[in-house]
C-alpha cells in the first residue's frame, strides 16, 4: 500500500513538473531526429538551382552550401523539390529594358523564382542576400505565392545576420537599411545562436521590447509599409520565429 502511495505521489509530482510554465517565456520544442530523416544530404549547387543560372548565382549557392547554417538551410530547401533542380532567376529589368543597375533588391517571387537587380551582383556579400532569399523559399515553399508578412520579413533578417555572423567577416550586406542594424543587432543579442531561443539571463520582456522595435523599424520601411504588407506581430509569450528555430535545432 505505501508503495502504491509513493507511486502516485512520483507521478502528481512529474505531471505538476511538465505543466509548469518554461522559464524562457515560451516552449522550447526541438525537433527529433526522426523528423529530420527526410532531409537531403551531399547537396551540389546543380541540385538546387535549375539550369542557366549566372556564375555569380552558383558561386553563391556554393558559398551558403560550406556554411554551418547555411546548409542546414539549403536541406530544407532542398526538400521542398527532392527530384528536380527548381531555384531559378530572373533580372528586373530597368527603364531601358536592361539589368537595372540603380538599386540593390533581391526578392522570392515564388515557385522557386529569385528576382533581383543587376547592381547585387557587384555587392561582395551577395551570398548573404541570397540566403535571404533562401529562407523564405523555407518559409514559404513553393506551392503558394509568399506572405507579405513584416514578421516574416523580419525573421528572414534575423536569420541572414547569424548566417553573416558566423561567417566571421569584418563585411555584411546592408539589411534594410543601415539604421536598421543596431536595431537588428540588439534582438539577436537576447537569442541563442545555436537553438533560436532566449539567451540564459534575457527575459521574455526584454526580448519582447526589441523584437517590437525592430518590427516598428520595418512596418514603416519601403515597401514593407505598404497596404499589403501584414504585420502578423507574435502574441505575447509566443515564439515568433518558428522556421529560426526550426533550422538552428536541425541535427547534421
Amino acid at each position: 500500500m505505501k508503495t502504491c502511495k509513493f507511486i502516485l505521489l512520483f507521478v502528481l509530482l512529474v505531471s505538476c513538473w511538465n505543466c509548469a510554465e518554461p522559464e524562457l517565456g515560451f516552449e522550447e520544442k526541438v525537433l527529433p531526429d526522426a523528423e529530420l530523416n527526410f532531409l537531403p544530404e551531399n547537396i551540389r549547387v546543380m541540385d538546387l538551382l535549375a539550369p542557366g543560372y549566372l556564375d555569380a548565382w552558383g558561386d553563391a549557392t556554393f558559398t551558403i552550401l560550406n556554411n554551418s547554417i547555411g546548409n542546414k538551410l539549403l536541406r530544407y530547401v532542398k526538400a521542398l523539390s527532392p527530384n528536380r533542380a527548381f531555384i531559378r532567376f530572373e533580372a528586373i529589368p530597368g527603364e531601358d529594358g536592361l539589368p537595372d543597375m540603380s538599386k540593390e533588391e533581391m526578392a522570392y517571387a515564388g515557385s522557386g523564382l529569385i528576382r533581383y537587380t543587376g547592381k547585387v551582383l557587384n555587392n561582395d556579400c551577395k551570398d548573404e542576400l541570397l540566403f535571404h532569399e533562401f529562407f523564405h523559399v523555407f518559409q514559404n515553399g513553393i506551392e503558394r505565392p509568399p506572405r507579405k508578412s513584416v514578421n516574416n520579413e523580419l525573421e528572414a533578417c534575423l536569420a541572414q545576420y547569424l548566417y553573416s555572423d558566423s561567417k566571421s567577416s569584418s563585411y555584411f550586406a546592408v539589411v534594410i537599411d543601415r539604421d536598421f542594424r543596431p536595431i537588428l543587432v540588439a534582438l539577436a543579442s537576447c537569442i541563442d545562436k545555436r537553438t533560436g531561443y532566449l539567451k540564459e539571463g534575457i527575459s521574455y520582456d526584454e526580448f519582447h521590447e526589441k523584437y517590437v522595435a525592430a518590427l516598428d523599424f520595418i512596418a514603416k520601411t519601403p515597401p514593407y509599409n505598404g497596404s499589403d504588407w501584414m504585420r502578423d506581430q507574435a502574441g505575447y509569450n509566443e515564439h515568433p520565429f518558428p522556421k529560426l528555430v526550426q533550422l538552428l535545432n536541425q541535427h547534421l
